[in-house]
């Protein structure tokens, strides 16, 4: 009796339980309006994701400046090949103007495949920029000086 009684409750509590909204945060959250403080820059920031997780690694401070080069290291899960571009102000699209570059591994601890990548912001403002595998989709949106 014992026995059923701890089985119902067991399974009335998993029954109870909501499934994660999606991906884990994995690393502190960032966008135009929630700037990252200086020392989460080099931590590693996350914006919106879906069907995984995407993380980036900044190598300058924000707000980062316009026309200066920018190198953005990415953490992406899912699988198959990586695609990054940016999106600005008045509907800009910029491609990298290098990468992406595969990079075998480093110090860089979150999950996923790893790539470099390198892009000018054309104009102050925000910009977003966009990672895709061929299951994952995430984004990290920056302000730019």
């Amino acid at each position: 009796m014992a026995t059923r009684a701890f089985v119902a409750v067991a399974l009335f509590a998993a029954a109870c339980t909501t499934p994660p909204a999606g991906p884990p945060r994995l690393a502190p959250y960032a966008d135009c309006a929630h700037p990252p403080s200086p020392d989460q820059v080099h931590q590693g920031l996350q914006g919106p994701s879906r069907g995984g997780t995407a993380v980036a690694l900044l190598f300058s401070e924000v707000p980062m400046k316009a026309g200066d080069e920018q190198k953005i290291v990415w953490r992406v899960t899912g699988t198959g090949p990586i695609r990054i571009f940016a999106t600005g102000p008045a509907a800009q699209v910029v491609q990298p103007v290098w990468g992406p570059e595969e990079h075998g591994g480093s110090t860089f601890a979150y999950p996923g495949g790893e790539w470099g990548v390198g892009f000018r912001f054309t104009a102050p403002g925000c910009w977003t920029v966009h990672v895709a595998r061929d299951d994952v989709e995430g984004s990290l949106s920056l302000p730019v000086t």
